[in-house]
């Protein structure tokens, strides 16, 4: 059954989408024993639980189901296709096969009425092998197109008409790359010409011919960026041993494609799997997964010293042979994908394992400990342990990682130095891979192209995932000078169709004020793609809204963006390319117009203040994050997202309202920055949870109250909290009309000021605002959402855009609009503005401060303003 996350049932494990789960293994029959080229006989039996499957005669499993009945049902039986969704119209898995014979029988037949059965059909059929043409029985959409039969017109065109030219056209001299400004917005300049960041990330696994035609689709709607794929596994041969010929004819196939291609050469840093583990398995990660222990061999292990070296040894080969190659003046800049799946998660993170337990790690983590601490008797007073040296110290257990704090959210360092410690370890240890990769990469050459990352991973990921995955680093990634763009992918879970679709990363603003570039990776999941993956669009129509949404996110936040396709032909498709054309011309278009933030809001991130954590049960912590981020596109008003440290920095602006989302350890120096920056000019600056709890010292409530201007006490032990407002009449509270979420909070804590104005209540005053001359507090215990921060807004006179609750991102020249209702809204500018519709491609106003807009749910809607007065 679907609703239990997987299938259960009989399996045939063959080249399956990775996207697919599947239950119990011990059901399921094994590519080594169904030949695929051959007739094969399956027989299944089912008996009150028990199922035996035969193939070819012969009993291959046999196991006890949970279901004692097999009960009737109206769906449809799929022949030779697996139904993966039953919420969407298509959505199938097919088999590519040929089908005879298909017997149902009323009763479990014994094994003699099977032999018999077997021994008589299997006559029928020649024992040779065959070769099948894919036959794509069940397409996903119409025109489906996988091996690129049908020629788009665009593409047509593009062949006859521009191709011819480009065959005399003089070829680049050179891609020496930057960032720079162009108004108000960061962009990339290659070889002096100047380009918005929208690129092709094609897959290149699937041979030259597609990849080919994949760039060329990309190349006839004008996009002339795209990404290089290293394949590692082909190039890296041994220790000093390289073969790069497989990347040589990727970069030729890319090229036959688009001969005005600019390339960005995208490197897996993982171990080659044919001989790595095998030579070195002692330097591969070892991660639990309850009990049992693994060796992740598919991600780059960071604890190890000796894979830091051989790392660094292959990147400086790589990208010494690109620099000599024929294409080095077409490759503008590199991306080191490490750890695991490229994005720098300690291997078995991303699965949320409890990793770090090699013998590689083991003696990474105690040089760590000896450089942290100096001397074990610095060591045995932070851990509580007599007798303790480098030499003894143990990563932490398992267990310890894992255990609950149900009854208190943070850490208690008497007794769990050792986690932090090892949290902190890790986190290091990333970063010195990280910096180490990026400078080889600019060493070798020679400082003239850029370096991109995927980074920026703290502010969604779950407990587990976030605690075991070392990637509480983004300041010291913005820090880093070699470093010039920071790339993640879209939201997994809010990426779909009438959702916000925003940057797992939402720090755009403050890899901006480091002077780098973000950007964000659209890893879409069209029409065309064949699972029931993330996000999966069910028509050409929603992909092309989602593809208009994610542009005009990166016009209005100033990011980069490129399509991840996992396929090739995930977007060969008329109306997908029609759409991408329009993009690109509008991308362009924008280099020439003013793109400066507008935003009057800042919400603000404290990663330091994660590590003191606990792992705890519920969204109590996670919501703070997702609501936030969610309501800020949704509260109608422009926010930009920022960490801690850039309070400390000169060239931040100041904003009307300030949010302090998780300010839970607040150092003297941050207090201070904080005092300077957002307790002025009247601002409002929000405080929530427990900012100012946990000090030098130990737990102090008084620091809570010192810092928020709010008297607050403290109610220990676990508590179930949901927020009722008390005072509509506020402003703050206005937009409120039902009670909030409940949550589990340990400890929690209760306004307790009489000076202070109490707007709602969560079994003790929990909301409030207290008026200084010269700042606003506002202290809340639980979650805002986007109904709170649109009151917040009014309440620190931060401009509205829009009422209605719509997915709105918008800066000094644009605004754009994801409808996710039917519901008619209206724009209010802060100006005098003309106006132009720049997807339907007309002029709404010559001169306007507020236009209507009505549009069915699913909408993009993306406006050029050009402020008059």
């Amino acid at each position: 059954p679907l609703d239990r996350g997987h299938w259960e049932g009989v399996y045939v494990n063959g080249p399956i989408p990775r996207d697919m789960g599947y239950g119990d293994k011990g059901w399921m029959v094994g590519k080594g024993q169904a030949r695929a080229d051959v007739w094969n006989h399956l027989q299944v039996t089912f008996c009150r639980g028990e199922c035996k499957i035969y193939l070819n005669g012969s009993l291959l499993c046999h196991n006890v189901s949970d279901c004692q009945t097999l009960s009737s049902t109206s769906d449809r039986i799929y022949l030779g296709s697996e139904r993966l969704s039953p919420a969407s119209p298509v959505g199938y898995l097919t088999g590519d096969l040929l089908m005879n014979d298909l017997r149902l029988f009323d009763q479990a037949l014994d094994e003699k009425s099977l032999a018999a059965i077997h021994q008589r059909e299997k006559e029928k059929y020649p024992t040779k092998a065959l070769k099948l043409e894919a036959c794509n029985a069940y397409p996903p959409a119409p025109n489906y197109d996988p091996d690129f039969r049908i020629k788009l017109r665009r593409t047509a065109d593009y062949e006859a008409n521009v191709l011819p030219m480009l065959d005399k056209a003089d070829k680049p001299k050179t891609a020496q790359a930057r960032t720079i400004v162009r108004n108000g917005a960061r962009i990339l300049e290659i070889g002096g010409e100047e380009f918005f960041p929208l690129v092709l990330s094609p897959a290149g696994g699937r041979g030259a011919a597609k990849l080919t035609a994949n760039v060329r689709d990309f190349a006839a709607a004008g996009v002339n960026l795209v990404n290089l794929g290293v394949p590692t596994e082909k190039c890296w041969k041994g220790i000093g041993k390289y073969d790069f010929s497989a990347l040589d004819e990727r970069a030729d196939a890319i090229l036959a494609g688009n001969p005005q291609a600019r390339l960005m050469a995208w490197i897996m840093l993982r171990p080659p799997t044919g001989w790595f583990p095998k030579e070195f398995p002692d330097e591969i990660e070892q991660s639990w997964q309850g009990r049992q222990l693994n060796r992740n061999i598919g991600g780059g292990p960071l604890g190890s010293d000796f894979w830091l070296e051989q790392s660094d040894a292959f990147l400086t080969a790589l990208v010494t042979h690109i620099e000599q190659s024929p294409y080095a003046d077409r490759v503008y800049g590199y991306l080191p994908a490490g750890g695991e799946s490229g994005e720098w998660y300690w291997p078995g993170g991303v699965y949320q394992m409890v990793t770090g337990y090699s013998p590689a790690t083991a003696r990474s983590f105690r040089n760590w400990l000896r450089t942290a601490y100096q001397n074990e008797a610095a060591l045995c007073r932070a851990w509580r342990r007599e007798g303790l040296t480098f030499d003894s110290a143990e990563v932490p257990s398992p267990e310890s990682r894992e255990q609950m704090g149900d009854q208190d959210s943070f850490l208690d360092l008497e007794r769990q130095q050792p986690i932090k410690d090892f949290r902190r370890y890790m986190c290091d240890r990333t970063l010195l891979a990280i910096r180490r990769a990026a400078q080889t990469i600019k060493g070798n050459c020679g400082g003239g192209k850029l370096v991109f990352l995927y980074n920026g991973y703290s502010f969604f990921s779950t407990s587990k995932k976030l605690y075991n995955s070392g990637l509480l680093i983004t300041e010291g990634v913005l820090e880093t000078p070699e470093i010039d763009v920071v790339v993640t992918p879209v939201t997994y879970d809010r990426r779909r169709w009438r959702e916000y679709g925003a940057c797992v990363n939402p720090w755009a603003a403050s890899t901006i004020l480091h002077g780098k570039l973000p950007w964000q990776e659209d890893d879409p999941r069209t029409h065309f793609c064949m699972t029931a993956a993330a996000g999966r669009f069910d028509s050409a129509a929603e992909t092309s809204e989602v593809f208009k949404r994610d542009l005009g996110l990166a016009l209005t936040k100033n990011i980069g963006n490129w399509w991840l396709l996992f396929e090739p032909h995930w977007c060969h498709d008329e109306t997908t390319m029609e759409t991408v054309a329009t993009l690109q011309r509008i991308a362009t278009a924008s280099l020439k117009h003013q793109r400066a933030s507008a935003a009057q809001v800042a919400f603000l991130w404290d990663e330091q203040s994660i590590l003191d954590l606990q792992r705890i049960r519920g969204n109590f912590f996670s919501d703070f994050s997702s609501l936030a981020y969610q309501g800020a596109f949704q509260m109608g008003a422009p926010a930009d997202f920022l960490l801690s440290g850039d309070l400390e920095n000169p060239a931040l602006p100041d904003y009307k309202l300030y949010v302090m989302l998780n300010f839970y350890r607040v150092t003297p120096r941050l207090r201070a920055a904080i005092e300077a920056k957002a307790k002025k000019n009247h601002a409002v600056v929000v405080w929530c949870y427990a900012p100012g709890y946990l000090t030098e010292q130990g737990r102090s409530v008084q620091s809570m109250s010192e810092l928020t201007g709010i008297r607050l006490r403290e109610m220990s032990g676990r508590s179930r909290r949901s927020l009722t407002i008390s005072d509509h009449s506020h402003p703050i509270a206005r937009f409120m009309r039902r009670n909030g979420p409940s949550y589990e909070v340990a400890p929690a804590f209760a306004v307790d000021d009489p000076q202070a104005t109490i707007l709602g209540t969560a079994g003790a005053p929990a909301l409030a605002v207290r008026e200084y001359p010269q700042w606003r507090s506002v202290y809340s215990l639980l979650p805002l959402d986007k109904e709170l921060l649109m009151g917040l807004c009014d309440y620190a006179g931060v401009h509205v855009y829009s009422r209605e609750c719509h997915f709105l991102s918008v800066n000094d020249g644009f605004l754009m609009l994801h409808t996710n209702s039917d519901k008619q809204t209206t724009i209010n500018l802060p100006g005098v503005y003309r106006v132009t519709d720049l997807y339907a491609g007309r002029e709404i106003s010559a001169a306007t401060a507020e236009f209507p807009i009505e549009a069915p749910a699913g909408t993009t809607l993306l406006f050029q303003l050009d402020r008059l007065r």
